[in-house]
């Protein structure tokens, strides 16, 4: 069996039943990541490998008949960090809202005047 020698990012690796426990060397990464985040600047993270891909990312609208909360950002927010994670990996991304959620509040004026056309 060869022993593990540690180096600048593996301090150690530790054997537990069936898994394989790595130890890093937290201050070798930070400073790789943090001088290529410096150097490369906006384009650190970026890559080409959607190239000539296309996605539509969809936002939900809240429901208008319900009080609106700090949940109904939560698509928003989730469908916009998606739509940059594509756009930074090269995809054309379309980002659109889907106003899909139509209940009662919309249903009930529009089928009314169709019910009360039948008695005038």
């Amino acid at each position: 069996m060869v022993q593990f020698k540690p180096n600048d990012y593996i301090a150690s690796i530790e054997y537990d039943k069936s898994f394989l426990h790595f130890m890093c060397n937290t201050d070798s990464l930070y400073r790789d990541i943090l001088s290529q985040i410096h150097d490369l600047g906006a384009e650190f993270g970026k890559n080409e490998s959607g190239k000539g891909k296309k996605m539509i990312v969809e936002y939900s609208s809240p429901n208008i008949a319900k009080s609106f909360h700090v949940g109904h950002l939560r698509s928003t927010i989730i469908g916009t960090f998606l739509a940059n994670l594509y756009r930074a990996c090269g995809w054309e991304v379309t980002s659109m809202n889907y106003l899909g959620d139509w209940g009662t509040q919309v249903r009930f004026p529009v089928r009314f005047p169709i019910h009360l056309s039948k008695w005038v």
